[in-house]
């Protein structure tokens, strides 16, 4: 793997990545993972997360990329997870001078105890 990772040969990582069983190599999925997400591959990075069956590490994933449509998705279906959603959500929104929208996205869906909390935290 460190040889493909090393030459940049992408494809014939994920090819391998593809062939590997889920249960007896999740080490070495779990380093390709990382791999595709240092070389910005998004597409292969995700394919090794969901053949992990790694939903916390896949929203991960989409948080980082900023891919809100795919985070909003998943907590949808896992919400044990909003606060892994909401609150990075609010603070690209502040980011981006978009406040009124940061705020209420907060606290309206109960990421938070109280929006004074909240507010508190998305300001910092």
């Amino acid at each position: 793997m460190a040889l493909l990772v090393r030459h940049g040969w992408w494809d014939r990582l994920q090819q391998l990545m593809r062939s590997l069983d889920k249960t007896a190599d999740a080490k070495h999925i779990t380093a390709a993972v990382s791999a595709f997400r240092r070389a910005g591959k998004y597409d292969a990075a995700k394919e090794g997360l969901l053949k992990l069956e790694d939903i916390p590490g896949l929203l991960q994933l989409n948080v980082e990329e900023e891919r809100w449509d795919d985070a909003f998705l998943l907590q949808t279906a896992h919400s044990q997870l909003k606060e892994q959603v909401y609150i990075p959500y609010a603070k690209w929104l502040l980011s981006r001078d978009r406040y009124a929208h940061a705020a209420p996205g907060a606290c309206c869906r109960g990421a938070c105890a109280s929006c004074v909390t909240d507010r508190y935290y998305l300001i910092k």
